[in-house]
C-alpha cells in the first residue's frame, strides 16, 4: 500500500442495521496500519464546523490529512446531514481548483428492504409494541406501514431512525412521514432527492455481500485486502449469511 503522499477524507455513511457496526472494525483496523485516523459514530455541530473550516483550509502546500469518518447517530443534530453532505461535495471542486492532493471518498450500503425492516423491527421495535401496543402498534406490519421506504429515510436524515425507533405510531414526525410517501406529488419529489443523494456516493454496496463492498472500497483507495477483510478473530459475519452475527 502506498498513498503517494496524498491526503483522504473517507466518509461512511451508517445507516442503522445495515453493518455499520462491521464497518466500524474495518475503520479501526485502518487506524492501526496508519491508513487513517477514524472519527466515529458522532461528530457533534461544533466539532464539525471547526473541521470543515481546517479542511477548507487547505492549498496545495499543505500536508493533507488521512481522516475515516463513520457519519451515523447524531449527524443531523444542528447542522442537517444533507448540509454536511453537499459541503463534503463541495469539498472536491475546491480541492481540484487549488490542486490540493486530497481525495474525498463517500460509502454507503444498503440492505434487502424486507431483512432490513424485519432487523430494525426485532432491534428497537418490538419490545415497545410488547410493552405497549396502543401506542407503538400491535405488529410488525402495523409498524412498517407507519414507516414507508424505510432506508429511503435514513438516508436522507438520521433523525428519522429515532422517529422509527421510539415514537409512537400517532407522533407528528411519524404521521408526517406517512403523509410525504402517500400523496403522490409528494412521493415523487422525495423520490427525486433520495436519487440525487445516492448519486453523491462514491461506492454504493450492500450488505449482504459486505466483502464484495469492502474489496471494491479497497481497490479504490489502493488498499490491500489485508486491510479490508474482517478479522476472523472477532467471528463476524454478515447479514443473509447462514448464522449471521453482525450488529449495527
Amino acid at each position: 500500500w502506498s498513498d503517494n503522499g496524498r491526503g483522504l477524507l473517507l466518509v461512511d455513511r451508517h445507516l442503522e442495521k445495515n453493518a455499520g457496526t462491521t464497518f466500524r472494525g474495518l475503520l479501526h483496523l485502518n487506524e492501526k496500519l496508519g491508513h487513517c485516523m477514524f472519527w466515529g459514530f458522532q461528530q457533534r455541530s461544533p466539532a464539525w464546523r471547526r473541521a470543515m473550516a481546517a479542511l477548507s483550509n487547505l492549498t496545495a502546500d499543505s500536508v493533507p490529512p488521512r481522516l475515516c469518518i463513520e457519519a451515523h447517530t447524531g449527524i443531523d443534530h444542528g447542522v442537517a446531514w444533507l448540509t454536511r453532505l453537499e459541503q463534503l461535495v463541495g469539498l472536491r471542486a475546491l480541492y481540484a481548483r487549488r490542486r490540493v492532493e486530497m481525495d474525498v471518498v463517500l460509502v454507503l450500503r444498503l440492505r434487502e428492504p424486507l431483512a432490513h425492516y424485519v432487523s430494525f423491527y426485532l432491534w428497537t421495535v418490538a419490545e415497545r409494541q410488547a410493552h405497549n401496543p396502543q401506542k407503538f402498534g400491535r405488529s410488525f406490519v402495523e409498524w412498517a406501514q407507519a414507516v414507508p421506504n424505510l432506508q429511503s429515510e435514513l438516508l436522507l436524515s438520521s433523525a428519522n431512525a429515532q422517529h422509527a425507533s421510539f415514537a409512537p405510531l400517532d407522533h407528528p414526525n411519524i404521521r408526517a412521514w406517512r403523509t410525504r410517501w402517500a400523496e403522490p406529488a409528494s412521493r415523487a419529489k422525495r423520490t427525486k432527492l433520495v436519487w440525487a443523494t445516492l448519486r453523491k456516493f462514491d461506492v454504493v454496496g450492500t450488505s449482504e455481500r459486505f466483502d464484495e463492498f469492502a474489496l471494491a472500497l479497497g481497490r479504490r483507495l489502493n488498499w490491500s485486502i489485508a486491510a479490508v477483510a474482517l478479522p476472523s478473530r472477532h467471528n463476524w459475519q454478515i447479514p443473509g449469511a447462514e448464522g449471521a452475527r453482525c450488529s449495527s
